[in-house]
């Protein structure tokens, strides 16, 4: 059981992943040097340690993260450990919690952006395939390069503002547009998520655009290409 912090730990379906707020119960830091959360899928025994802290002062336990890689749909189990070097001084898990995604998000442990409405993710998975011809045989035979597998696609959303009733606020001067679109094209590694479950860790490919909407001012579009450069980022998560 956990006495030094207090713990909240919600799902934000608005920012698109998991929050975990914690604050110190105590006024002096006696015998804790390390935070370390850890994090399982829910009916599963796998643990993983997804983030750690060190702790130099009583200021240290008062944070607030945000888990970015955390599937919509999925229910998840969080642990929390206070350590003195290997020893555990405290810990506790608590109740399991479903992430929830409203739109599409996608972000990195530096920005983050969902779209909430006209949204759409295509894909498909991508092997190395050749056929040989011979004389001796009546259909081609297939070589493949079995590593190679992984996923390309395609991707358009609105996104926009949220104000704090988390209603869409158009963007009428194209500014919140301009930032999306230059987080997009600025060359870092990125999460992608649907609302559905899928997950995937991409580079934006070559050409971003946001076709103008004049049926409807300040919500234009943005449409990009996404080619899969890895797994999805095993530890990390937002310092808010």
């Amino acid at each position: 059981m956990l006495t030094s912090i207090s713990v909240e730990i919600v799902s934000n379906e608005y920012r698109g992943g998991i929050e975990i707020h914690s604050s110190a119960e105590i006024q002096e830091l006696s015998n804790i040097d390390t935070i370390e959360i850890s994090r399982k899928i829910y009916n599963t025994n796998s643990w993983s340690t997804v983030y750690t802290k060190e702790i130099s002062s009583v200021s240290d336990l008062n944070f607030n993260l945000f888990d970015i890689t955390t599937a919509s749909g999925k229910v998840y189990s969080y642990g929390i450990s206070l350590k003195n070097g290997f020893s555990t001084v405290e810990s506790d898990i608590f109740e399991p919690i479903e992430s929830t995604v409203e739109g599409m998000f996608i972000g990195n442990f530096e920005k983050q952006y969902v779209a909430q409405t006209n949204h759409n993710v295509d894909v498909k998975r991508n092997n190395e395939v050749d056929y040989v011809t011979t004389l001796g045989s009546k259909y081609p035979f297939r070589i493949s390069n079995g590593n190679i597998n992984y996923s390309t696609g395609s991707a358009n959303g609105l996104f926009l503002r949220l104000d704090e009733n988390n209603m869409l606020v158009p963007d009428y001067d194209h500014s919140y547009q301009q930032e999306v679109v230059d987080f997009l094209t600025d060359g870092s590694g990125k999460v992608l998520k649907t609302y559905e479950g899928q997950m995937w860790y991409i580079s934006i490919d070559d050409t971003v655009s946001s076709p103008y909407n004049e049926g409807f001012l300040g919500k234009n579009e943005i449409q990009f290409n996404w080619t899969e450069i890895g797994d999805v980022p095993k530890f990390g998560m937002v310092v808010d």
